[in-house]
């Protein structure tokens, strides 16, 4: 027969599990490496983030909060979706359907949200937040900007970004992470300076011959020196006199 635990036994284990808390939160090392041991678990694939998108759904919604649509969609089809705290309203009478990334288009759409995707996970936000940033290029152009953009997998519409400052910014509009987002990558191209190989280096030497001073290249290795006509007065061998 198992033995009931006491009432000191109780008060004893709280205390323990309180002092183990209270050395955790002053030692966060601890936490770390308590937490570093836990399993990692990889992200889904590039092809299962774009089967989830191609995955047909079938709803039909009565009423309920935009929010819980949009989880159960994500439960439902794996895919990553995150919200917006400003997204907010309910869904009556709405059907959605077909392949899923384009129903939750059709979804924000009807609801006043922005929707886009990047690194397999779909973000939804409200219109509202909708937010304008300029961004400086210095040494990189337009054109290779945005390229480096839409090979991250961002689309812009064709009035979300613009040229500024004469040239040397862009404005971008649009949700705030997604504007973020770009921005991080156009900070991240590397100056056209620093993308050139450095020039090569000829490295040179000083030739006095009589009166006169020459700089000359040195030769390349393993290659004779050229022949050269000493001067009035200059030694042709060494140790001649």
């Amino acid at each position: 027969m198992a033995q009931r635990p006491t009432k000191i036994s109780i008060v004893v284990a709280l205390g323990a599990a309180i002092s183990a808390g209270a050395a955790l939160a002053e030692h966060p090392a601890l936490f770390d490496a308590i937490s570093a041991e836990r399993t990692v678990v990889p992200g889904p694939s590039k092809r299962a983030i774009d089967n989830a998108m191609r995955q047909r759904i079938d709803y039909v919604v009565v009423d309920q909060r935009i929010g819980g649509v949009l989880a159960m969609v994500g439960r439902d089809t794996g895919l990553r979706i995150r919200v917006s705290n400003d997204v907010r309203g309910r869904v009556r009478r709405y059907r959605l359907r077909g392949a899923a990334i384009d129903a939750l288009g059709d979804l924000a759409a009807a609801h006043d949200l922005d929707l886009f995707t990047y690194g397999g996970s779909v973000y939804v936000s409200a219109k509202a937040e909708t937010t304008l940033r300029l961004v400086r290029l210095t040494d990189i152009s337009k054109d290779r900007a945005l390229a480096a953009i839409a090979s991250a997998g961002l689309r812009f519409g064709p009035d979300d970004v613009r040229e500024a400052a004469g040239g040397s910014a862009l404005t971008f509009s649009g949700p705030p992470r997604m504007v973020a987002i770009a921005e991080a990558i156009v900070e991240s191209i590397p100056p056209l300076a620093a993308a050139r190989p450095p020039a090569a280096v000829v490295p040179t030497m000083r030739v006095r011959r009589g009166t006169s001073l020459a700089v000359e290249a040195l030769p390349i290795p393993n290659t004779p020196l050229p022949a050269t006509t000493a001067g009035a007065g200059e030694n042709t061998e060494p140790g001649t006199q």
